[in-house]
């Protein structure tokens, strides 16, 4: 039985990992990119190259393009790759899951998978074990957690 083909959103490096793979393992690869400077837009891994509009920009444009992507395609397989296209497939689900295979989970699990608080939250809610964090805004408030916390200290500018 023939594998679907497989198209991966957003072909930065965790996408041109992903179509490499499939590839590699002779599933034919469509990159669906929006940026311009994405790999999969010049990789031997791409059977075929298409642009898209924007996930989040242009949110109903970009589900648009998949579903007629999909038609054409005959039910692939649809990678998001980037926070972007799994939080817009994750709200599109509904839209897209008649012409295609979306490997997203549901709605909420990428949303609490995007936001940093609500999957600390749900990490001491579970007993999982995590580093202290915090989202400090001001330089006031980075000078006290900074005081809490012992050092070395990993920081990481929005």
């Amino acid at each position: 039985m023939k594998s679907p083909p497989a198209i991966i959103v957003s072909c930065a490096a965790p996408g041109l990992a992903v179509m490499r793979s499939l590839a590699r393992a002779g599933i034919s690869t469509v990159a669906a990119t929006y940026v311009d400077g994405d790999a999969g837009n010049v990789s031997r891994s791409a059977h075929r190259r298409v642009s898209v509009p924007h996930a989040e920009k242009e949110e109903s444009a970009f589900v648009e393009a998949l579903r007629a992507l999909a038609e054409e395609l005959t039910t692939p397989v649809i990678f998001g790759t980037s926070d972007a296209a799994l939080g817009s497939l994750s709200r599109n689900l509904d839209r897209l899951g008649a012409t295609a295979i979306v490997a997203c989970p549901s709605r909420d699990a990428v949303a609490t998978m995007l936001d940093k608080t609500r999957t600390a939250d749900l990490a001491q809610r579970c007993g999982v074990p995590f580093p202290r964090w915090s989202h400090a805004t001001t330089p006031e408030a980075t000078r006290r957690f900074t005081e809490e916390v012992a050092f070395p200290l990993l920081v990481k500018p929005a």
